[in-house]
């Protein structure tokens, strides 16, 4: 009966750890999240928002009407930027918007990813490379 009471809780544990998404309003992002948004896709509008909560963990992901997906962390600064067609300009660090533009013309930025030590950036041409938190080129 013990490992059945074991199981059993461990189980009701894992499922509360699981990551749990809800749709919100768009009012219900976060400042900063809305103002990147209109800033930076000021044509396009948001299709989806999301709240995701894991465990003590929140995050919000907008979907927009091109399909763009941005993450946001839980004060709304963007953690990742993924795009079917490209990333929008203004939303690339003016630093590695010139590093592009200069050793891989004519490569549209597909992805972005802000980590705690750089970013990560994908393009169209399936180039992956990686930056510091300065947007110096390191690979």
């Amino acid at each position: 009966m013990k490992k059945i009471l074991l199981i059993a809780f461990c189980l009701l544990m894992g499922l509360g750890v699981m990551a749990q998404e809800r749709v919100i309003k768009r009012e219900q992002l976060p400042e900063a999240a809305r103002h990147f948004v209109m800033d930076n896709w000021n044509n396009v509008s948001i299709s989806k928002a999301r709240q995701v909560t894991e465990g003590y963990k929140i995050s919000y992901k907008v979907i927009l009407v091109d399909q763009t997906v941005i993450v946001f962390n839980r004060d709304g600064g963007w953690r990742s930027i993924s795009a079917t067609k490209e990333v929008s300009e203004s939303a690339i660090p003016a630093s590695i918007r010139t590093y592009v533009a200069a050793n891989h013309r004519n490569a549209k930025v597909l992805k972005m990813e802000k980590k705690s030590d750089g970013y990560e950036v994908i393009l169209d041409n399936e180039k992956n490379l990686v930056f510091d938190l300065k947007g110096n080129f390191l690979r």
